[in-house]
């Protein structure tokens, strides 16, 4: 029995399908409010109707919050391992402290309850935002060690955090695996994360930066976690993180990809820092008026016109695995997205 948090999200989705495809037993952790309309979407997606509707019938559904303890021990009797994709995503100043808190507490309470529970394996998803800073040239791997500075997000501090809350685990005696995907390639809620820059290109959007950062298919990722859990492959990747990144592409080149296969135009106008720097303030300003989030946050402008390069060659060097191309998993992306809105 596998217990799985984050299943309501994107990649949360895609490993359950993989996962019940697989013939693995799931729990997975849902919000009493929970709309699973988007879970039965995504799994249609590599499937016949009537077979999504059994793969989905397959998983247990448990209502609770990571920050309740009490819910969440209930739900693990009788599991074996345990995947944490579960994260509160924002780069809003406001939501900082909020994220901080959930992000970090609900990891330690799952590697409290886990050892208290007997459950000795724990997959926890990452993000490359967790990793360090490398030297000038050099990808960023598993070896680069987080610095805090005031360039990281609030996000990527949360990431880091709750990283330090698996190792914890480890030390305790738990068998743990991290992996620290890229950009998440992927179909879901076209209105949020990475499926959201789909609809953007469609709408006409017509800038870019001349930055650049890693990107995986969420096949990819999905395929490897269910790889590396499986028993061989589990004795060779316990008690190590994973970067999971395809290729390093430039934003320019990845909007040009997305906007070729949805048919629209390329972007044509550049955004330089200095642009951005007054973009974010200017969405600040009008959330104030508005009573509203702002539409983009210094965070999330961050570096986009600074290269990250990761490194994601390492889980191919120790199990047998295959990044998809980037112009396979846009164009994937794209035919689901021209599918449902044409």
């Amino acid at each position: 029995m596998i217990y799985v948090t984050g299943g309501t999200g994107m990649l949360g989705a895609h490993l359950l399908y993989r996962l019940t495809k697989s013939g693995y037993q799931v729990r997975a952790l849902k919000r009493e409010t929970s709309n699973l309309n988007q879970i039965k979407k995504i799994f249609s997606y590599y499937s016949s109707e009537e077979e999504a509707e059994q793969l989905l019938a397959k998983i247990e559904w448990a209502d609770g919050d990571l920050l309740d303890r009490d819910s969440i021990k209930l739900h693990l009797k009788g599991v074996n391992f345990i995947i944490h994709a579960a994260a509160m995503v924002s780069f809003s100043r406001r939501d900082r402290n909020a994220m901080l808190h959930n992000n970090v507490e609900g990891t330690a309470n799952l590697v409290d309850l886990a050892r208290e529970s007997g459950i000795s394996r724990f997959c926890h998803v990452s993000s490359t935002s967790a990793l360090g800073n490398p030297p000038e040239g050099v990808p960023a791997s598993e070896e680069h060690v987080w610095n805090n500075s005031r360039k990281r997000t609030a996000y990527g501090k949360s990431k880091f955090l709750s990283e330090m809350e698996v190792w914890r685990g480890m030390n305790e005696g738990m068998e743990v695996l991290i992996v620290n995907p890229g950009v998440i390639i992927g179909p879901g809620n076209w209105d949020t994360g990475s499926p959201q820059l789909f609809k953007t290109i469609w709408n006409g959007f017509q800038f870019y930066t001349e930055g650049g950062t890693g990107f995986v298919d969420v096949l990819d990722v999905s395929e490897a976690i269910v790889s590396m859990i499986d028993q061989p492959q589990w004795e060779i990747v316990r008690n190590q993180r994973y970067v999971l990144v395809a290729r390093n592409v430039k934003f320019r080149e990845f909007f040009n990809l997305v906007a070729d296969d949805l048919g629209k135009k390329r972007p044509t106008i550049p955004v330089g820092d200095w642009l951005l720097a007054i973009a974010w303030r200017l969405a600040l300003v009008v959330s104030w008026f508005s009573s509203s989030r702002p539409a983009i946050t210094r965070d999330s402008v961050n570096g986009s016109n600074q290269m990250s390069d990761y490194d994601g060659s390492h889980i191919t060097r120790m199990i047998p695995f295959q990044y998809r191309t980037i112009e396979e998993s846009v164009g994937r992306v794209a035919k689901i997205f021209l599918n449902e809105h044409r």
